[in-house]
């Protein structure tokens, strides 16, 4: 299973695989991200979509699902933001310490730091084309066009 993210603004898309996905959201919550829950799924139409609203008017969908749930554009923007601060702390300790994956165990750095790097450099956690920093700024400039559909 993977994720397919379709931008709400301009049809543009984002596939992530299956690990991939929740791994960005803990890297974003990593770095300030607080989820304000997603809106109902966009295939709920006409009266089913009335009837939710109704029946539950505070629910929010959650984030990992191929259910079409809609990341708002406020929500989007917050992920995007808060990916920005962990590549930063990427780049910056990556050209101070030269840290790869065969010697990020043994970087003198603090555990979160670690962690981005882990993250980010894990062939493993990705999208289609793998997890790189390029891969990531995409991603941040998928998530800064707007609202989007997680299927």
């Amino acid at each position: 299973m993977g994720y397919e993210l379709y931008n709400l603004e301009d049809n543009s898309e984002f596939r992530w695989n299956s690990s991939g996905w929740p791994s960005i959201l803990k890297l974003a919550k990593k770095f300030g991200w607080t989820p304000e829950g997603t809106d109902i799924p966009s295939w709920f139409t006409g009266a089913e979509r009335k009837e939710i609203v109704a029946n539950k008017p505070d629910y929010k969908w959650n984030y990992i699902g191929n259910d079409g749930q809609v990341i708002t554009a406020t929500d989007a923007a917050k992920i995007a933001n808060a990916l920005k601060k962990g590549l930063n702390v990427f780049h910056d300790n990556k050209t101070d310490n030269n840290i790869s994956s065969e010697n990020i165990d043994n970087a003198d750095m603090d555990p979160t730091t670690i962690e981005v790097f882990k993250t980010i450099l894990n062939p493993d956690y990705g999208c289609l084309e793998g997890f790189r920093p390029d891969v990531l700024m995409k991603f941040i400039e998928f998530c800064e066009k707007g609202a989007f559909i997680v299927r």
